[in-house]
């Protein structure tokens, strides 16, 4: 899978979602860092993606990924 995919929540596995959770947090969305994805991290992402003017919203893309500071290497895994 190339960094570049988009890339469904669903697929990520907790060391994943606590990267997001932490980037979200930097990022002026506060949510619990603890691996898990709940509805309170899908909407922290959703919000951060509308606020930043990102389509696709609820999945993470190359967009997201570098408007939340996201380094490309930690989604390629996320299949």
């Amino acid at each position: 899978r190339k960094a570049s995919d988009v890339i469904s929540l669903n697929r990520l596995n907790s060391d994943q979602v606590r990267t997001l959770q932490i980037a979200l947090n930097q990022n002026g969305s506060p949510v619990s860092v603890d691996g898990k994805l709940g509805p309170t991290t899908k909407a922290a992402l959703v919000k951060f993606q509308r606020r930043e003017g990102i389509e696709k919203r609820g999945f993470i893309d190359q967009k997201t990924r570098e408007a939340l500071g996201i380094d490309q290497t930690v989604f390629v895994r996320a299949e």
